[in-house]
């Protein structure tokens, strides 16, 4: 029986945790053969460091990396040097995950089967680069993992896999993220394995939706929200950033979301012991201030 060759594959990436089990996976995976392995760091973090949710440090990582081909980046224009060692290996197909630069044309087109890249939302919604908070911030109960080719313009090429996750309330960013990372391993190795039989689908842009990096302002939530949106985003960010509550009765830092009503209520604010309750359009969410 004659076995399979390899697919040689070359993956730009950053080391963060979305990005770490992923590529954990494919380079464990002897299907595939790493020729370029491009990680964008501005430190390389100690051997120990947990790197995912998913238990994984850069020990780990280093085990499975021949490191001749790994090449460190920190700047966008050591991209050239990239391209160069692309074009000498000659990769089937690109991978990037969590990527900081844009890819032009003459990187995504050295591979045969151009660059693929790893997002999680259910893309064409939530386009941007950091997706999960902006899935907690206005209450998803629904995002996914999406499996897309790459084109010039962010996030906007045709969809290859996707999968729908649902996300319990009281869900936090980093379980979110976790559980996407390991979504998207299996839609990435499926990806790669069957890509030439898979069709691509191209995006609606009538659906697309875009954001930002967060910024301070959006770690503010108002009292004209739901109390299960106010709720699904204290609880979700919590560990992670530092949100707040506004108002007429001013501003509450908040420390951590205990609980939520969707019984009207009649005060603006009433407080128990060291939790303060807070009414929201709808309801109200009790809360330990971050100033107790």
């Amino acid at each position: 029986m004659e076995s399979k060759s390899k697919i040689n594959i070359a993956i730009l990436c950053s080391i963060c945790k979305f990005a770490t089990y992923p590529l954990y996976r494919l380079l464990s995976n002897r299907l595939f053969n790493p020729v370029v392995i491009a990680i964008h760091t501005k430190q390389l973090p100690r051997r120990d460091k947990k790197l995912s949710p998913i238990d994984i440090n850069y020990a780990d990582l280093l085990r499975l990396i021949d490191k001749d081909r790994v090449r460190i980046i920190n700047e966008k224009k050591q991209l050239y040097q990239i391209e160069q060692e692309l074009a000498a290996s000659k990769p089937d197909i690109g991978v990037l995950l969590c990527f900081p630069y844009r890819v032009k044309k003459n990187i995504i087109s050295i591979p045969n089967k151009g660059f693929i890249n790893l997002h999680p939302s259910l893309l064409p919604a939530n386009r941007g680069p950091d997706p999960i908070f902006w899935t907690l911030y206005y209450g998803d109960r629904e995002t996914g993992v999406t499996v897309h080719k790459v084109t010039e313009e962010l996030d906007e090429g045709p969809i290859i896999l996707q999968q729908k996750v649902n996300i319990p309330v009281g869900t936090s960013y980093l379980e979110l993220e976790d559980l996407c990372a390991r979504i998207g391993a299996d839609l990435l190795e499926a990806a790669i394995a069957n890509i030439d039989t898979l069709i691509p689908m191209e995006q609606n842009e009538e659906l697309a939706t875009y954001n930002p990096f967060p910024k301070s302002e959006n770690l503010v939530v108002s009292p004209d929200w739901t109390a299960e949106r106010a709720f699904r985003f204290l609880r979700g960010i919590e560990g992670v950033w530092l949100p707040s509550i506004s108002g007429v009765f001013g501003s509450i830092p908040v420390l951590k979301a205990l609980e939520y009503t969707q019984e009207p209520m009649g005060e603006e604010i009433r407080s128990e012991d060291s939790t303060v309750l807070v009414r929201f359009r709808d309801g109200a969410v009790r809360i330990i201030p971050a100033n107790q």
